[in-house]
């Protein structure tokens, strides 16, 4: 693992985890992170900064699936 990653929680919340070992469940209740920095960059692009070892990577998140009409 070379960037943070960023990943749904079974519970409905987001764990993040950077490679030097940090990492941080945000119940979906919450909208902020502790051990992470967050920054919109552009429509659904963000800025992840690992609060710990100062680690960036830009995400993508992916656009919603579509719901089927029939």
């Amino acid at each position: 693992m070379d960037d943070i990653t960023l990943m749904p929680e079974p519970r409905g919340g987001w764990l993040m985890m950077c490679p030097c070992g940090a990492s941080e469940i945000r119940p979906s209740t919450m909208d902020t992170w502790h051990e992470f920095g967050v920054t919109a960059v552009e429509d659904r692009t963000y800025l992840l900064v690992c609060g710990q070892c100062q680690q960036r990577t830009v995400y993508r998140q992916p656009a919603p699936a579509q719901e089927d009409d029939r």
